[in-house]
């Protein structure tokens, strides 16, 4: 694992985490849904932590070789199912993913009432997965050569396959 990006990506997770912990402090509901400012620095850093999560999810499935998740959300499903993370951090933390998601895509159509609900009460799944992703980048990476999680065997990768080229037909 790129040891570097993932001590950078840690230490803007702490900022973001410190950041919403003194929003949680200083922004009340009428606050964050009145004054343009607050509700900006509480969805900024909502998103940066978000998306640092997400990142250093993504680090450590393609460092364990776990595949390629289709969703962010579903990045936490897969560290739950190959045991990186317990089960229970699944959900809270793919809410976080989708909450990203919505922040950045859908900002007209955002649910104020369960931001707040995140940025006051929900950071502690992400001070946990940071705490065990912190515990995975001080761990030597597998063996390039090792087989990719949950097989026993690694079947050789072909990349281009060299075929006879086929006589082009005569057109008439």
């Amino acid at each position: 694992m790129d040891g570097e990006r993932g001590k950078a990506i840690l230490r803007e997770l702490d900022q973001a985490l410190d950041a919403l912990d003194g929003y949680a402090r200083t922004i009340d509901f009428a606050r964050f849904t009145t004054e343009r400012l607050a509700f900006d620095g509480v969805l900024h850093a909502m998103t940066l932590a978000g998306q640092c999560a997400i990142d250093l999810a993504l680090m450590i499935i393609a460092d364990r070789r776990f595949g390629t998740p289709p969703t962010y959300r579903e990045a936490f499903d897969v560290l739950a199912r190959n045991g990186v993370i317990p089960v229970e951090l699944m959900n809270p933390l793919g809410e976080w993913a989708s909450m990203r998601n919505v922040i950045i895509h859908l900002y007209t159509k955002l649910h104020l009432e369960t931001l707040h609900e995140a940025y006051t009460t929900k950071t502690g799944v992400l001070r946990d997965f940071r705490a065990l992703a912190a515990k995975l980048l001080a761990e030597p990476s597998p063996a390039p050569d090792a087989p990719p999680a949950g097989s026993s065997v690694r079947e050789p990768r072909v990349r281009y396959r060299k075929t006879a080229a086929k006589p082009k037909k005569a057109r008439r």
